[in-house]
């Protein structure tokens, strides 16, 4: 734990509070930073801009984090009442995405790759706890990580639960999106962490790399 703090203070940006692994305990998960004090945000060119951000504004001058926790809470109930259809899934990235994005791709995996016994496991239990993960993002990642640039020497530790968390931030596209910024904003030299061009058309390796992906969940 003492090695943790020292590696704070080195460009070691740690978003789990000190924790060591016990293989006698191995269900006990590593608890995020802040966890007591709850989410504190950081809106600048040095971290990932959250969804939950209060500073993430839409053109409407209003946050989206409401709206889009509404719309997948509605979405996880239909997943838990087994009535959730990819008709209600397209629904809910449409509107958390904020336009009407082609998603071919997530489109022929689920209804066409994926068999009769797969897309009923993914349209229940795994969608399910794709959006319990997004809608606690604030409480998993209770601060935003670290970017990451080129020519520094910069790590950024977290828990698999806080990695899937983001992830499932990204399936929906909830992340703001880098390519609207102003030219001299240090954000927009970074990769659109949303995977709505995953989604697009394309050759059948983007199926396969979505597919790769879900498996994470």
């Amino acid at each position: 734990m003492e090695d943790m703090e020292k590696f704070e203070r080195n460009s070691h940006t740690f978003m789990i509070s000190p924790f060591k692994y016990d293989r006698s305990r191995s269900y006990v998960e590593p608890i995020p930073v802040n966890y007591a004090s709850g989410y504190i945000d950081r809106w600048d060119a040095n971290y990932v801009q959250m969804p939950c951000s209060p500073c993430y504004i839409t053109n409407n001058t209003q946050p989206p984090w409401p709206m889009i926790r509404q719309e997948l809470i509605q979405l996880k109930k239909k997943c838990d009442a087994k009535l959730a259809t990819f008709e209600d899934l397209k629904a809910t990235i449409i509107k958390c995405a904020g336009d009407n994005y082609d998603i071919y791709c997530l489109e022929v995996l689920i209804t066409s790759v994926y068999s009769n016994m797969q897309r009923a496991q993914f349209m229940t239990t795994i969608l399910s706890n794709i959006c319990d993960l997004a809608l606690n993002v604030d409480t998993l990642c209770s601060r935003p990580p670290a970017l990451l640039r080129i020519g520094m020497n910069r790590w950024v530790t977290m828990s698999q639960r806080q990695a899937a968390s983001l992830l499932a931030c990204a399936f929906f596209s909830l992340f703001p999106y880098r390519s609207d910024r102003e030219p001299n904003d240090g954000q927009k030299n970074f990769q659109d962490p949303n995977f709505i061009k995953l989604y697009q058309y394309g050759p059948s390796q983007k199926i396969e790399k979505l597919r790769c992906i879900l498996h994470y969940f």
